[in-house]
């Protein structure tokens, strides 16, 4: 706010918020799970964390039941103990912080920002400077609705039946310039999945074809490798253009290089199986299963994919800009989805289980052909779409 960085209203409303019972509230339960989960890992540290909001939250209840009335310390915890809280506290990693999504803390975008910002300040090397965190930080606390939400809402009428053909057709027209590449991709995982099939069919070996590091894995766990690569060079090569910090779209760069990181790790622990060898650990110390799932290791990946559904969720309107980029990456998360759902719920041995290996595989060449195709649209400086400049790194109204 001293900065100028944040509008003196909007920041003066986040100190003040500061102040109101419900945020020093949640702010206290969020710093108890940060305290609970330094000691304790999983899974102790999501039992533990889970049992902290339905012990409040139950504790409140009981007590507007006892006296027999709604009192305001009810509906305060109401607000902050809900039910996306408690369904968040045991992820790992992210449960940590599920206190973010209660409702004072939710609706205050400039407090959140305000917060991440002074977190991030601490940061070594000079690192909040050289990787234009303020851009982002800035662009969280952005009055009014939120950037995502505005471009959705501005959006919105593509996904309704009688637009939907026509945002098809203005898709694929974006995708012209870079149809070869998006081809070439996918040509790639079909005909390796083609003779890895026959090969494999005809040898017995269609197991260890599509086994642990077979070639069918080594190719989905390299596309993830190059795809969180590509991500780092989009980041990288975005922020050497000419005013790049004054540009609307300078927010959604942050999206390729947090997604970059994370499909690095993900092409890693797919070709190690890292989360398998932790699942077994876990399943084979505490001596349980996980209910509706085939094996503990799922509840990881379902962690995995909450996490990336959430990044994507909050750089939604800033990834909506680029018409060539957002198919192929809806695209293949959605194939991603269908092979989880069937790795999930459906029993090894059934033959609909068969789909999973080839929805994964075609799933991460839609991924890289996405990353790909934004940075060829950054690298020859290609604009998704005709975008105003901004003013002192904010974005201006529609």
């Amino acid at each position: 706010m001293e900065e100028g960085h944040l509008d003196p209203e909007e920041g003066e409303k986040a100190m003040r918020s500061l102040e109101a019972p419900e945020t020093l509230a949640v702010l206290g339960h969020l710093g108890a799970h940060i305290a609970i989960s330094v000691p304790l890992r999983f899974p102790f540290g999501s039992i533990a964390r889970f049992g902290w909001v339905v012990f409040f939250r139950l504790r409140s209840e009981v007590r507007a039941l006892v006296r027999r009335e709604a009192d305001e310390q009810l509906r305060g915890a109401r607000k902050i103990h809900t039910l996306w809280v408690a369904l968040l506290s045991p992820v790992p990693g992210l449960g940590t912080f599920a206190y973010i999504v209660a409702e004072p803390l939710r609706k205050n975008r400039p407090l959140l920002a305000v917060m991440l910002d002074e977190a991030l300040r601490k940061l070594p090397f000079g690192l909040y400077r050289r990787q234009h965190l303020a851009v982002l930080t800035c662009w969280l606390a952005c009055s009014g609705p939120g950037v995502a939400v505005r471009m959705v809402q501005s959006r919105w009428h593509s996904f309704r039946p009688h637009h939907l053909a026509e945002w098809v057709r203005d898709a694929i027209e974006n995708l012209r310039p870079h149809r070869n590449l998006v081809r070439g991709v996918l040509a790639v995982n079909v005909l390796a999945m083609s003779i890895a099939a026959i090969v494999g069919g005809l040898t017995g070996m269609l197991d260890e074809a599509f086994g642990e590091y077979g070639p069918m894995q080594t190719l989905k766990a390299a596309q993830l490798l190059l795809a969180g690569v590509a991500g780092y060079y989009i980041y990288t090569r975005f922020w050497r253009l000419p005013q790049a910090g004054q540009r609307v779209d300078a927010p959604g760069s942050f999206f390729w290089i947090i997604s970059g990181a994370g499909l690095v790790w993900l092409g890693i622990d797919d070709y190690f199986g890292i989360h398998e060898v932790v699942g077994d650990a876990l399943e084979g110390g505490l001596g349980t299963t996980v209910p509706l799932l085939n094996n503990f290791d799922d509840l990881i990946l379902l962690g995995y994919g909450i996490i990336g559904l959430t990044v994507v969720a909050i750089f939604l309107g800033e990834l909506m800009r680029s018409r060539a980029t957002f198919p192929l990456l809806m695209t293949g998360i959605g194939f991603l989805i269908i092979s989880q759902i069937v790795d999930f719920f459906v029993p090894e041995g059934r033959a609909i289980s068969g789909v999973e290996n080839p929805t994964n595989i075609i799933g991460a060449g839609f991924i890289l052909a996405a990353y790909l195709v934004k940075l060829r649209e950054v690298w020859n400086e290609l604009p998704a779409a005709d975008e105003p400049k901004v003013a002192g790194g904010l974005r201006s109204e529609p």
